[in-house]
């Protein structure tokens, strides 16, 4: 079977000469895959991964999950703060770019973040005073606690798994096993069982949470809302039964209105 070369093929010139175009002599094929070694396989299920801010920032999904080389992984803070009387803190891991995580990375506290795979929930840290800023322990292994806020956001984003996602049902190895390289976005429903065009019970709940997430301002303007709440809305994209986050929006009254199909609305 002969080869045929694109580069020399007379149907195709015709097209191209129709189009008035010509073929990309610059297209290149190789890409780079930023493949996984074993040694960080290792690492992720062990002491962890330490990352920047500006890293951990590209592992943040659509979702609100943290992923990175294509394991879906958690996130904390090593260097943990105890009181003078040296009683630990109950300190929390992170699974969802929350409230708590957006605060905190907002107001530059934390510079540095571990990320991991571990499933047992114990991890390495390091334990610093709190009053005379010394370090007290250095890499030793501590149970932390999930972090309440990434339930809840992940709670909004698939609100068919509120069983997995719900704090005293939680169970890490489950987590990381079920959803180990990315949030599977397998169809919800069928044309028998998909549900009515309707908000959720809980909108108003979802919608505040949404809202206050953005800091009360619009995400199209930039308004400031924080001093009339009313005049910020929660924009929903797509069917209104489906709230994953990356479905909504914080609008002004006024942006809001612009939108397709709002014209309209008072």
């Amino acid at each position: 079977m002969k080869i045929i070369d694109f580069n020399k093929y007379e149907p195709l010139e015709r097209v191209l000469r129709k189009m008035g175009t010509s073929p990309n002599q610059n297209y290149s094929h190789q890409g780079q895959w930023k493949h996984i070694s074993r040694e960080e396989l290792k690492l992720l299920d062990t002491r962890g991964i330490e990352l920047s801010i500006e890293q951990l920032e590209n592992c943040i999904c659509e979702d609100g999950t943290f992923e990175w080389k294509g394991q879906k992984v958690l996130v904390y803070i090593k260097e943990q703060w105890v009181k003078s009387d040296y009683k630990e803190l109950v300190y929390k891991y992170h699974i969802a770019n929350c409230r708590t995580q957006i605060q905190m990375r907002s107001q530059g506290r934390i510079d540095r973040y571990v990320i991991s795979t571990r499933k047992d929930g114990v991890f390495q840290i390091t334990l610093r005073d709190a009053l005379y800023r010394t370090i007290i322990e250095e890499n030793i292994e501590r149970p932390l606690n999930i972090c309440k806020n990434c339930l809840n956001t992940l709670v909004a984003s698939y609100p068919m798994e509120r069983g997995l996602f719900n704090f005293h049902g939680f169970d890490l190895e489950t987590y990381l096993d079920k959803y180990n390289t990315q949030i599977r976005y397998m169809p919800k429903y069928n044309n028998k069982t998909v549900p009515a065009n309707e908000y959720p019970d809980n909108w108003p709940e979802i919608s505040k949470r949404y809202r206050k997430s953005k800091g009360w301002k619009c995400e199209k303007c930039g308004m400031d809302c924080s001093e009339n709440k009313r005049f910020l809305h929660c924009h929903h994209i797509g069917p209104k039964y489906d709230n994953n986050l990356n479905k909504l929006k914080a609008l002004c009254k006024d942006c809001h209105r612009k939108e397709p199909g709002h014209r309209n609305m008072r």
